[in-house]
């Protein structure tokens, strides 16, 4: 009897095992595994290892920061990786940083990992070494969105709320004078430094302000752009003195 050797002589089976429904964990091995969650966060963080902020009824929350976060990964044996090829830092046309978004991964002793997204933008606030600060800033929320997301049990970082605010939380806010000029103000400030030092000092020293403040602040373009509106009469007049004179000769 001969065998058709399009036919394989045995079938590969399928994974019995991803076949059957998912089954949740018993709920009183869950139950307990987070009420030693809470009493060990408690027992584990300091008082510095919190931020505290103040819901909209007035009520205190506290959110775990970096620090306790980082001791959250020691007591579960968790290995926090970033590698060099899923670091991104966006720069604007005259090269400087915008913002950094970084991939972070939390490894479990049982092999279970977790990663996620952690980004940072240049107007969120002063940085005094941008790129630097961009990415590290970025790094931290990856990794204690992996950590969180690994054995968290739903609890949020306080780096998150520079960009993701808990529910009711209220973070603090830059005064209107602080706060990132727009597009429009920042071009127009660049325009009047122009007038009034020459491009190249004018686009040194706009540098030189997001270096210092991490953005050009609304006051300082303000300021900058109401000199510059002061003088420009007086601008003028000299160049047309100097025309005259030169005319003259």
């Amino acid at each position: 009897m001969s065998t058709n050797s399009a036919v394989p002589a045995t079938l590969d089976r399928p994974d019995i095992g991803r076949m059957e429904p998912l089954r949740p964990l018993p709920v009183h091995a869950v139950s307990q595994a987070m009420q030693e969650y809470q009493q060990g966060l408690h027992a584990l963080l300091d008082d510095g290892d919190w931020q505290a902020f103040a819901d909209s009824g007035g009520h205190e929350r506290r959110f775990v920061k970096r620090s306790g976060w980082r001791k959250v990964a020691t007591w579960f044996g968790l290995d926090l990786l970033v590698d060099d090829e899923r670091i991104r830092i966006y720069h604007d046309p005259d090269g400087n940083p915008l913002r950094a978004v970084v991939v972070g991964r939390a490894v479990a002793p049982n092999g279970r990992i977790a990663e996620d997204v952690g980004a940072c933008s240049i107007s969120e606030r002063r940085f005094s070494k941008p790129e630097h600060d961009l990415i590290a800033t970025a790094t931290t929320r990856a990794l204690n969105r992996a950590t969180s997301n690994l054995v968290g049990m739903g609890e949020l970082s306080a780096e998150e709320l520079g960009d993701e605010p808990p529910v009711g939380a209220v973070a603090p806010q830059l005064p209107e004078w602080a706060a990132p000029a727009d597009i429009t103000l920042e071009a127009t400030m660049l325009d009047k430094l122009g007038v009034l030092v020459g491009e190249q000092r004018g686009a040194a020293l706009v540098k030189a302000i997001r270096e210092r403040y991490g953005y050009v602040p609304n006051i300082t373009a303000g300021i900058v752009n109401a000199v510059a509106s002061m003088l420009a009469p007086e601008l003028e007049r000299l160049r047309a003195a100097q025309t005259t004179t030169t005319q003259g000769d």
